[in-house]
């Protein structure tokens, strides 16, 4: 049994309510869980428990909340091997076993900030439950980045956003090139008071590099392996400036970018 982070028990059976493909690869699975709904902050992530054949796969698999409100939460699955296969394959009426939610999450900006969202490919997701928690969305912009226009998970509620960038890598849509370079150009432009990010490390690099060059505040969730989500494997480690490591599963996993040590 997992403890959150307010010392509750958190494990929990979850209805599938609606299976949405929204990408080459992707699908948004829609769960009925009022508990986790309940106490689930943006950042968070919960541990899934697919069902194989008897214990196969054997390990839970971390997915983050990508949206919470009333009684339902949405949670983006991207194939990638036999545990995601089998949950994006779970159809409504079906039952999905929970852990969470688990760890740290986004610290919120204050009403009056301008804030940029900046997400690839499957770490959109958190961003979308972190845009719909904002007091003033109206200053927010959202940059989205993938490798290609179909391979681009389209969310509702961040499609809705009035401020919406998009980059692909091939220049299928939006601006042509890596969505840092894309964020890059838009600052050219305008100003911003706090950034957040989710999305391969690769693109999390680049993102602390701009930011930090340019003394902008930002946090970003970061995309580790986590085999058991409460901090005793110790497979999901982060490198820190200040020497050691920190768990992803708690005291992450999203980190101020100026404690991690990217190189």
């Amino acid at each position: 049994m997992a403890t959150t982070r307010d010392g509750r028990k958190g494990r929990y059976s979850a209805e599938v309510l609606e299976n949405t493909p929204v990408a080459s690869g992707h699908v948004l699975l829609r769960l009925r869980c009022p508990e986790v709904v309940g106490s689930a902050r943006p950042g968070q992530f919960l541990q899934v428990r697919v069902t194989g054949v008897g214990q196969d796969p054997l390990l839970r698999r971390p997915i983050c909340v990508a949206y919470a409100a009333g009684d339902e939460m949405e949670i983006l699955v991207r194939r990638a091997g036999r545990g995601t296969d089998l949950l994006a394959c779970e159809q409504p009426g079906g039952l999905v076993d929970l852990l969470g939610p688990l760890g740290h999450g986004f610290t919120m900006p204050a009403p009056a900030e301008r804030v940029a969202l900046v997400g690839g490919r499957v770490g959109i997701a958190p961003l979308q439950f972190l845009l719909a928690a904002v007091e003033a969305p109206d200053r927010v912009t959202v940059l989205l980045g993938g490798r290609s226009a179909d391979q681009l998970p389209r969310l509702p509620r961040l499609a809705e956003c009035a401020q919406l960038r998009i980059a692909t890598d091939d220049g299928s849509e939006g601006f042509h090139g890596h969505v840092v370079h894309c964020l890059a150009d838009w600052l050219s432009a305008n100003t911003v008071d706090r950034i957040y990010g989710c999305g391969p490390r690769a693109m999390l690099v680049a993102l602390a590099q701009l930011t930090m060059a340019r003394k902008i505040p930002c946090e970003v969730s970061v995309e580790e392996r986590m085999a058991c989500g409460f901090g005793v494997c110790m497979g999901c480690s982060v490198p820190m400036v200040s020497g050691g490591y920190k768990r992803a599963c708690t005291e992450g996993p999203v980190f101020d970018v100026t404690e991690v040590r990217w190189e």
